[in-house]
Protein backbone atom coordinates (compact mmCIF):
# COMPACT_ATOMS: atom_id res chain seq x y z
CA UNK A 1 0.00 0.00 0.00
CA UNK A 2 2.90 2.41 0.72
CA UNK A 3 4.25 1.85 -2.79
CA UNK A 4 0.82 2.42 -4.36
CA UNK A 5 0.43 5.63 -2.36
CA UNK A 6 3.82 6.96 -3.43
CA UNK A 7 3.24 6.12 -7.09
CA UNK A 8 -0.14 7.85 -6.94
CA UNK A 9 1.28 10.99 -5.30
CA UNK A 10 4.22 11.20 -7.71
CA UNK A 11 1.87 10.90 -10.66
CA UNK A 12 -0.49 13.58 -9.33
CA UNK A 13 2.34 15.97 -8.41
CA UNK A 14 4.77 15.01 -11.18
CA UNK A 15 4.97 18.44 -12.84
CA UNK A 16 5.55 20.28 -9.54
CA UNK A 17 8.20 17.77 -8.44
CA UNK A 18 9.99 17.57 -11.79
CA UNK A 19 10.18 21.34 -12.19
CA UNK A 20 11.50 22.02 -8.70
CA UNK A 21 13.46 19.11 -7.25
CA UNK A 22 17.18 18.56 -7.76
CA UNK A 23 17.76 14.91 -6.75
CA UNK A 24 21.31 15.58 -5.46
CA UNK A 25 19.92 17.73 -2.65
CA UNK A 26 17.67 15.05 -1.20
CA UNK A 27 19.34 11.75 -2.14
CA UNK A 28 21.51 11.70 0.99
CA UNK A 29 18.52 11.58 3.33
CA UNK A 30 16.78 9.05 1.09
CA UNK A 31 19.85 6.80 1.12
CA UNK A 32 20.17 7.08 4.90
CA UNK A 33 16.57 5.87 5.23
CA UNK A 34 17.18 2.92 2.86
CA UNK A 35 14.93 4.47 0.22
CA UNK A 36 17.69 4.37 -2.44
CA UNK A 37 20.06 1.62 -3.50
CA UNK A 38 23.76 2.42 -3.25
CA UNK A 39 24.16 2.27 -7.05
CA UNK A 40 21.31 4.76 -7.55
CA UNK A 41 22.74 7.07 -4.89
CA UNK A 42 26.20 7.10 -6.49
CA UNK A 43 24.72 7.70 -9.94
CA UNK A 44 22.73 10.70 -8.68
CA UNK A 45 25.65 12.24 -6.77
CA UNK A 46 28.08 11.83 -9.69
CA UNK A 47 25.75 13.13 -12.39
CA UNK A 48 26.40 16.53 -13.96
CA UNK A 49 24.15 19.55 -13.47
CA UNK A 50 22.26 18.99 -16.71
CA UNK A 51 21.35 15.43 -15.78
CA UNK A 52 20.40 16.54 -12.29
CA UNK A 53 17.49 18.52 -13.68
CA UNK A 54 16.12 15.45 -15.49
CA UNK A 55 14.15 13.89 -12.63
CA UNK A 56 11.77 11.69 -14.63
CA UNK A 57 13.71 8.46 -14.06
CA UNK A 58 14.43 9.41 -10.47
CA UNK A 59 10.77 10.06 -9.62
CA UNK A 60 8.94 7.41 -11.61
CA UNK A 61 11.39 4.50 -11.63
CA UNK A 62 13.75 4.74 -8.70
CA UNK A 63 11.74 6.15 -5.78
CA UNK A 64 8.80 3.68 -5.70
CA UNK A 65 11.22 0.75 -5.29
CA UNK A 66 11.94 1.29 -1.60
CA UNK A 67 10.77 4.76 -0.68
CA UNK A 68 7.54 5.61 1.16
CA UNK A 69 5.45 8.75 1.15
CA UNK A 70 6.64 9.78 4.61
CA UNK A 71 10.33 9.34 3.75
CA UNK A 72 9.95 11.42 0.58
CA UNK A 73 7.96 14.07 2.44
CA UNK A 74 10.63 14.37 5.15
CA UNK A 75 13.38 14.53 2.53
CA UNK A 76 11.85 17.52 0.72
CA UNK A 77 10.44 19.31 3.78
CA UNK A 78 13.54 21.48 4.37
CA UNK A 79 14.43 22.69 0.88
CA UNK A 80 11.10 22.26 -0.88
CA UNK A 81 8.51 22.86 1.81
CA UNK A 82 6.33 24.75 -0.67
CA UNK A 83 5.57 21.40 -2.32
CA UNK A 84 4.21 19.77 0.84
CA UNK A 85 0.68 21.10 0.42
CA UNK A 86 0.30 19.46 -2.99
CA UNK A 87 1.75 16.19 -1.70
CA UNK A 88 -0.55 16.12 1.31
CA UNK A 89 -3.63 16.89 -0.76
CA UNK A 90 -2.76 14.08 -3.17
CA UNK A 91 -2.28 11.70 -0.27
CA UNK A 92 -5.67 12.63 1.18
CA UNK A 93 -7.27 12.08 -2.22
CA UNK A 94 -5.65 8.64 -2.41
CA UNK A 95 -6.82 7.71 1.07
CA UNK A 96 -10.41 8.84 0.59
CA UNK A 97 -10.94 7.43 -2.90
CA UNK A 98 -8.40 4.83 -4.04
CA UNK A 99 -8.04 3.08 -0.67
CA UNK A 100 -11.81 2.93 -0.21
CA UNK A 101 -12.34 1.34 -3.63
CA UNK A 102 -9.46 -1.09 -3.14
CA UNK A 103 -10.68 -2.24 0.28
CA UNK A 104 -14.14 -2.98 -1.15
CA UNK A 105 -12.65 -5.29 -3.78
CA UNK A 106 -10.48 -7.32 -1.39
CA UNK A 107 -11.69 -10.21 0.72
CA UNK A 108 -9.11 -9.88 3.47
CA UNK A 109 -8.80 -7.05 6.02
CA UNK A 110 -6.11 -4.43 5.53
CA UNK A 111 -4.64 -2.02 8.01
CA UNK A 112 -6.37 1.34 7.45
CA UNK A 113 -4.36 4.30 6.25
CA UNK A 114 -4.35 7.17 8.73
CA UNK A 115 -5.62 10.43 7.26
CA UNK A 116 -3.79 13.63 8.06
CA UNK A 117 -6.27 15.95 9.77
CA UNK A 118 -3.80 18.60 10.95
CA UNK A 119 -4.48 21.00 8.11
CA UNK A 120 -3.82 24.71 8.46
CA UNK A 121 -7.52 25.40 8.01
CA UNK A 122 -8.56 23.01 10.79
CA UNK A 123 -5.94 24.34 13.23
CA UNK A 124 -7.26 27.87 12.70
CA UNK A 125 -10.85 26.65 13.02
CA UNK A 126 -10.08 24.95 16.34
CA UNK A 127 -8.67 28.20 17.73
CA UNK A 128 -11.76 30.08 16.61
CA UNK A 129 -13.98 27.34 18.04
CA UNK A 130 -12.61 27.90 21.53
CA UNK A 131 -12.68 31.67 21.17
CA UNK A 132 -16.41 31.68 20.42
CA UNK A 133 -17.11 28.86 22.87
CA UNK A 134 -15.64 31.04 25.62
CA UNK A 135 -18.24 33.69 24.81
CA UNK A 136 -20.92 31.05 25.23
CA UNK A 137 -19.37 29.86 28.51
CA UNK A 138 -19.48 33.46 29.76
CA UNK A 139 -23.15 33.81 28.84
CA UNK A 140 -22.59 36.30 26.01
CA UNK A 141 -25.21 34.71 23.75
CA UNK A 142 -25.82 37.86 21.70
CA UNK A 143 -22.17 38.14 20.65
CA UNK A 144 -22.13 34.37 20.10
CA UNK A 145 -25.03 34.66 17.63
CA UNK A 146 -23.52 37.68 15.86
CA UNK A 147 -20.26 35.82 15.38
CA UNK A 148 -22.01 32.85 13.78
CA UNK A 149 -24.04 35.15 11.55
CA UNK A 150 -20.88 36.97 10.40
CA UNK A 151 -19.11 33.68 9.68
CA UNK A 152 -22.06 32.56 7.55
CA UNK A 153 -22.02 35.81 5.62
CA UNK A 154 -18.28 35.56 4.91
CA UNK A 155 -18.68 31.98 3.72
CA UNK A 156 -21.53 32.84 1.34
CA UNK A 157 -19.58 35.83 0.00
CA UNK A 158 -16.58 33.58 -0.77
CA UNK A 159 -18.80 31.06 -2.58
CA UNK A 160 -20.27 33.85 -4.69
CA UNK A 161 -16.81 35.28 -5.46
CA UNK A 162 -15.64 31.90 -6.75
CA UNK A 163 -18.74 31.54 -8.90
CA UNK A 164 -18.17 34.95 -10.47
CA UNK A 165 -14.45 34.34 -11.05
CA UNK A 166 -15.06 31.16 -13.03
CA UNK A 167 -15.95 33.38 -15.95
CA UNK A 168 -12.57 35.12 -15.80
CA UNK A 169 -10.67 31.90 -16.58
CA UNK A 170 -7.90 32.85 -14.13
CA UNK A 171 -6.47 29.61 -12.71
CA UNK A 172 -4.22 31.45 -10.27
CA UNK A 173 -7.01 33.63 -8.91
CA UNK A 174 -9.40 30.71 -8.54
CA UNK A 175 -6.73 28.64 -6.81
CA UNK A 176 -6.21 31.37 -4.23
CA UNK A 177 -9.95 31.79 -3.68
CA UNK A 178 -10.43 28.03 -3.25
CA UNK A 179 -7.53 27.80 -0.79
CA UNK A 180 -9.07 30.58 1.27
CA UNK A 181 -12.49 28.94 0.98
CA UNK A 182 -11.19 25.85 2.82
CA UNK A 183 -10.14 28.05 5.75
CA UNK A 184 -13.48 29.87 5.78
CA UNK A 185 -15.46 26.63 5.38
CA UNK A 186 -13.66 24.96 8.30
CA UNK A 187 -14.35 27.95 10.51
CA UNK A 188 -17.99 28.18 9.44
CA UNK A 189 -18.46 24.45 10.01
CA UNK A 190 -17.02 24.58 13.54
CA UNK A 191 -19.09 27.65 14.42
CA UNK A 192 -22.26 25.89 13.23
CA UNK A 193 -21.36 22.86 15.36
CA UNK A 194 -21.35 25.21 18.35
CA UNK A 195 -24.72 26.66 17.33
CA UNK A 196 -26.07 23.13 17.00
CA UNK A 197 -24.84 22.18 20.45
CA UNK A 198 -26.30 25.41 21.84
CA UNK A 199 -29.73 24.60 20.40
CA UNK A 200 -29.56 21.06 21.79
CA UNK A 201 -28.52 22.33 25.21
CA UNK A 202 -31.15 25.03 25.60
CA UNK A 203 -33.87 22.36 25.58
CA UNK A 204 -36.75 20.98 23.49
CA UNK A 205 -34.91 20.38 20.20
CA UNK A 206 -37.10 19.04 17.38
CA UNK A 207 -36.21 16.41 14.80
CA UNK A 208 -37.09 18.84 11.99
CA UNK A 209 -34.73 21.54 13.27
CA UNK A 210 -31.93 19.07 14.00
CA UNK A 211 -32.24 17.61 10.49
CA UNK A 212 -32.20 21.11 9.03
CA UNK A 213 -28.89 21.94 10.75
CA UNK A 214 -27.39 18.60 9.70
CA UNK A 215 -28.31 19.29 6.04
CA UNK A 216 -26.74 22.75 6.20
CA UNK A 217 -23.50 21.30 7.59
CA UNK A 218 -23.40 18.56 4.98
CA UNK A 219 -23.56 21.25 2.30
CA UNK A 220 -20.48 22.93 3.80
CA UNK A 221 -18.38 19.77 4.17
CA UNK A 222 -17.19 19.36 0.54
CA UNK A 223 -15.57 22.81 0.77
CA UNK A 224 -13.64 22.01 3.97
CA UNK A 225 -10.02 20.87 4.30
CA UNK A 226 -10.78 17.41 5.75
CA UNK A 227 -14.23 16.30 4.52
CA UNK A 228 -14.18 12.77 5.97
CA UNK A 229 -13.43 14.15 9.46
CA UNK A 230 -16.34 16.55 9.25
CA UNK A 231 -18.75 13.91 7.92
CA UNK A 232 -17.82 11.89 11.00
CA UNK A 233 -18.39 14.92 13.20
CA UNK A 234 -21.87 15.54 11.75
CA UNK A 235 -22.87 11.93 12.46
CA UNK A 236 -21.65 12.34 16.03
CA UNK A 237 -23.53 15.60 16.55
CA UNK A 238 -26.73 14.19 15.06
CA UNK A 239 -26.41 11.27 17.49
CA UNK A 240 -26.25 13.81 20.33
CA UNK A 241 -29.33 15.56 18.92
CA UNK A 242 -31.30 12.32 18.61
CA UNK A 243 -30.48 11.43 22.18
CA UNK A 244 -31.74 14.86 23.26
CA UNK A 245 -35.12 14.26 21.58
CA UNK A 246 -35.30 10.75 23.05
CA UNK A 247 -34.60 8.54 20.02
CA UNK A 248 -31.80 6.41 21.42
CA UNK A 249 -31.87 3.85 18.61
CA UNK A 250 -31.30 6.56 16.00
CA UNK A 251 -28.66 8.12 18.23
CA UNK A 252 -26.70 4.88 18.42
CA UNK A 253 -27.08 4.21 14.69
CA UNK A 254 -25.39 7.55 14.05
CA UNK A 255 -22.70 6.77 16.62
CA UNK A 256 -21.87 3.54 14.80
CA UNK A 257 -21.85 5.37 11.44
CA UNK A 258 -19.48 7.97 12.88
CA UNK A 259 -17.14 5.30 14.25
CA UNK A 260 -17.08 3.58 10.86
CA UNK A 261 -16.18 6.86 9.14
CA UNK A 262 -13.47 7.42 11.74
CA UNK A 263 -11.55 4.19 11.13
CA UNK A 264 -8.82 5.96 9.15
CA UNK A 265 -8.87 9.13 11.29
CA UNK A 266 -6.38 9.49 14.16
CA UNK A 267 -7.53 10.21 17.68
CA UNK A 268 -8.96 13.72 17.91
CA UNK A 269 -11.43 15.75 19.96
CA UNK A 270 -14.25 14.84 17.58
CA UNK A 271 -13.66 11.10 18.10
CA UNK A 272 -13.47 11.51 21.87
CA UNK A 273 -16.82 13.33 21.82
CA UNK A 274 -18.41 10.48 19.83
CA UNK A 275 -17.22 7.91 22.38
CA UNK A 276 -18.81 9.99 25.13
CA UNK A 277 -22.10 10.19 23.22
CA UNK A 278 -22.04 6.42 22.78
CA UNK A 279 -21.46 5.66 26.46
CA UNK A 280 -24.16 8.12 27.58
CA UNK A 281 -26.73 6.82 25.06
CA UNK A 282 -26.03 3.20 26.04
CA UNK A 283 -26.34 4.16 29.70
CA UNK A 284 -29.70 5.87 29.16
CA UNK A 285 -31.04 2.97 27.10
CA UNK A 286 -30.07 0.49 29.83
CA UNK A 287 -31.65 2.62 32.56
CA UNK A 288 -34.85 2.97 30.54
CA UNK A 289 -35.03 -0.79 30.16
CA UNK A 290 -34.36 -1.29 33.89
CA UNK A 291 -31.54 -3.74 33.33
CA UNK A 292 -28.46 -2.30 35.01
CA UNK A 293 -27.21 -5.40 36.80
CA UNK A 294 -23.55 -5.94 37.72
CA UNK A 295 -22.59 -7.19 34.26
CA UNK A 296 -24.28 -4.25 32.57
CA UNK A 297 -22.63 -1.82 34.97
CA UNK A 298 -19.21 -3.11 34.00
CA UNK A 299 -20.05 -2.90 30.31
CA UNK A 300 -21.19 0.71 30.66
CA UNK A 301 -18.18 1.64 32.76
CA UNK A 302 -15.87 0.09 30.18
CA UNK A 303 -17.38 2.43 27.56
CA UNK A 304 -16.81 5.40 29.88
CA UNK A 305 -13.20 4.34 30.48
CA UNK A 306 -12.64 3.98 26.73
CA UNK A 307 -13.63 7.62 26.20
CA UNK A 308 -11.51 8.70 29.19
CA UNK A 309 -8.46 6.88 27.84
CA UNK A 310 -8.94 8.40 24.38
CA UNK A 311 -9.16 11.86 25.97
CA UNK A 312 -6.01 11.34 28.03
CA UNK A 313 -4.08 10.01 25.03
CA UNK A 314 -5.19 13.02 23.02
CA UNK A 315 -4.20 15.41 25.79
CA UNK A 316 -0.71 13.93 26.00
CA UNK A 317 -0.08 13.81 22.24
CA UNK A 318 -2.09 16.56 20.54
CA UNK A 319 0.10 19.51 19.63
CA UNK A 320 -3.01 21.73 19.51
CA UNK A 321 -3.52 21.38 23.27
CA UNK A 322 -1.93 24.73 24.08
CA UNK A 323 -4.53 27.33 25.03
CA UNK A 324 -6.23 27.55 28.41
CA UNK A 325 -9.57 26.81 26.72
CA UNK A 326 -8.30 23.55 25.22
CA UNK A 327 -6.67 22.49 28.48
CA UNK A 328 -9.90 23.29 30.32
CA UNK A 329 -11.99 21.27 27.85
CA UNK A 330 -9.72 18.23 28.19
CA UNK A 331 -9.67 18.45 32.00
CA UNK A 332 -13.44 18.94 32.16
CA UNK A 333 -13.99 15.87 30.00
CA UNK A 334 -11.67 13.74 32.15
CA UNK A 335 -13.37 14.81 35.37
CA UNK A 336 -16.82 14.28 33.85
CA UNK A 337 -16.01 10.65 32.98
CA UNK A 338 -14.92 10.04 36.56
CA UNK A 339 -18.20 11.49 37.88
CA UNK A 340 -20.13 9.37 35.35
CA UNK A 341 -18.39 6.20 36.55
CA UNK A 342 -19.49 7.01 40.11
CA UNK A 343 -23.05 7.73 38.94
CA UNK A 344 -23.35 4.39 37.16
CA UNK A 345 -22.04 2.65 40.27
CA UNK A 346 -24.62 4.18 42.60
CA UNK A 347 -27.59 4.44 40.20
CA UNK A 348 -27.94 8.14 39.35
CA UNK A 349 -28.41 9.14 35.71
CA UNK A 350 -26.67 12.05 33.96
CA UNK A 351 -29.70 14.32 34.47
CA UNK A 352 -29.68 13.79 38.24
CA UNK A 353 -32.52 11.26 38.50
CA UNK A 354 -32.33 8.53 41.12
CA UNK A 355 -32.55 5.05 39.53
CA UNK A 356 -34.06 3.40 42.57
CA UNK A 357 -34.15 -0.14 41.14
CA UNK A 358 -30.36 -0.30 40.57
CA UNK A 359 -28.63 -2.52 43.12
CA UNK A 360 -25.54 -0.95 44.71
CA UNK A 361 -22.95 -3.31 46.19
CA UNK A 362 -20.18 -2.56 48.68
CA UNK A 363 -17.72 -2.77 45.80
CA UNK A 364 -19.74 -0.15 43.96
CA UNK A 365 -19.68 2.12 46.99
CA UNK A 366 -15.95 1.70 47.45
CA UNK A 367 -15.15 2.50 43.84
CA UNK A 368 -17.59 5.42 43.82
CA UNK A 369 -15.79 6.84 46.85
CA UNK A 370 -12.50 6.61 44.92
CA UNK A 371 -14.09 8.62 42.13
CA UNK A 372 -15.40 11.19 44.59
CA UNK A 373 -11.96 11.51 46.21
CA UNK A 374 -10.45 12.33 42.82
CA UNK A 375 -13.10 14.95 42.06
CA UNK A 376 -12.78 16.51 45.51
CA UNK A 377 -9.16 17.44 44.91
CA UNK A 378 -9.06 21.22 44.71
CA UNK A 379 -7.60 21.39 41.20
CA UNK A 380 -10.16 18.95 39.82
CA UNK A 381 -13.16 20.46 41.59
CA UNK A 382 -12.25 23.88 40.23
CA UNK A 383 -12.31 22.52 36.65
CA UNK A 384 -15.53 20.53 37.02
CA UNK A 385 -18.49 21.85 35.02
CA UNK A 386 -21.54 23.10 36.96
CA UNK A 387 -23.85 20.31 35.75
CA UNK A 388 -21.52 17.66 37.16
CA UNK A 389 -21.13 19.48 40.47
CA UNK A 390 -24.91 19.40 40.99
CA UNK A 391 -25.16 15.70 40.13
CA UNK A 392 -22.07 14.93 42.22
CA UNK A 393 -23.87 16.26 45.30
CA UNK A 394 -26.94 14.13 44.49
CA UNK A 395 -24.76 11.02 44.12
CA UNK A 396 -23.06 11.79 47.44
CA UNK A 397 -26.53 12.10 48.99
CA UNK A 398 -27.53 8.67 47.74
CA UNK A 399 -24.31 7.08 49.03
CA UNK A 400 -24.88 8.69 52.43
CA UNK A 401 -28.45 7.43 52.46
CA UNK A 402 -27.34 3.88 51.62
CA UNK A 403 -24.82 4.08 54.49
CA UNK A 404 -27.68 5.24 56.74
CA UNK A 405 -26.08 8.64 57.25
CA UNK A 406 -29.34 10.44 56.75
CA UNK A 407 -28.30 13.88 57.98
CA UNK A 408 -25.38 13.84 55.55
CA UNK A 409 -27.77 12.86 52.77
CA UNK A 410 -30.00 15.83 53.58
CA UNK A 411 -26.97 18.13 53.64
CA UNK A 412 -25.78 16.98 50.16
CA UNK A 413 -29.25 17.42 48.67
CA UNK A 414 -29.30 20.94 50.06
CA UNK A 415 -25.87 21.60 48.51
CA UNK A 416 -27.12 20.36 45.13
CA UNK A 417 -30.17 22.63 45.26
CA UNK A 418 -28.18 25.66 46.39
CA UNK A 419 -25.65 25.12 43.63
CA UNK A 420 -28.39 24.62 41.03
CA UNK A 421 -30.02 27.91 42.08
CA UNK A 422 -26.85 29.78 41.07
CA UNK A 423 -26.89 28.42 37.50
CA UNK A 424 -29.10 30.28 34.98
CA UNK A 425 -29.48 27.23 32.69
CA UNK A 426 -29.63 23.40 33.06
CA UNK A 427 -33.36 23.53 33.72
CA UNK A 428 -33.89 19.75 33.66
CA UNK A 429 -31.06 19.04 36.09
CA UNK A 430 -32.22 21.86 38.38
CA UNK A 431 -35.74 20.45 38.39
CA UNK A 432 -34.47 16.97 39.22
CA UNK A 433 -32.39 18.38 42.07
CA UNK A 434 -35.45 20.19 43.48
CA UNK A 435 -37.54 17.01 43.28
CA UNK A 436 -34.83 14.53 44.27
CA UNK A 437 -36.15 11.61 46.31
CA UNK A 438 -34.18 8.89 48.09
CA UNK A 439 -36.34 7.08 50.56
CA UNK A 440 -38.24 7.15 53.80
CA UNK A 441 -35.23 8.00 55.96
CA UNK A 442 -34.24 11.15 54.08
CA UNK A 443 -36.48 14.19 54.51
CA UNK A 444 -35.97 15.55 50.93
CA UNK A 445 -37.95 18.66 51.88
CA UNK A 446 -35.01 20.99 52.39
CA UNK A 447 -35.36 24.61 51.33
Amino acid sequence: MDRLLLKYVIKKCFIQLKENITPRYICGQLYTNNALDEQDYIEIVDSNEENQRNTERFLLKILPKKCTFEILRDAISDSYDFLLKDLDQSRQEFETTVVHKTSESKSGPEKPVVINIETEARVLAIKQYYDIKRKHWNGNIEEFNVFISDTSRIYEFQIESIRMCHGLHSTELLSGLNDNLAIIADQYFKSMILKWRHEIGKGNPTRTRMTEIRTLLQDIIPKTSVPVLYYMSVCGQFALAMRAIGDLDEALRNVYAAKQLGIAIPNCREKVSILSTESNAEWERSSRNGRIDNAEKERLISLVKESRLANRELTSSDRNIESEDEIRAAADFDNATIVVEALIRVGIDDKGRNLSDVDVSETDLERARDCFAHIEQKSNWHKLADRWKIIYFLAKAKVSNLKKKYSDADMFIKCAREHAAKVPYLSEIKQNADNFQLGEHCSNTLT
